[in-house]
């Protein structure tokens, strides 16, 4: 078996999408990581489960 057997398609986000859509589109996709991508399909960067689990844990600050 390779890995590109095991592999499976990431997730893509878009800068603008909100937590809640990030934790479904991982739960979806049975995944740990998704690719941001920025209007014109340019990479943005990398959000885990963990970076957004650790987001929904934060203290709400008010202003």
């Amino acid at each position: 078996v390779s890995a590109r057997d095991l592999a499976r398609p990431v997730p893509e986000l878009a800068p603008g999408d909100t937590l809640a859509h990030a934790v479904e589109q991982l739960r979806q996709h049975r995944a740990s990581l998704a690719v941001v991508r920025g209007a014109d399909g340019g990479l943005t960067g990398l959000v885990s489960l963990d970076d957004l689990l650790a987001r929904l844990m934060e203290p709400r600050r008010t202003p």
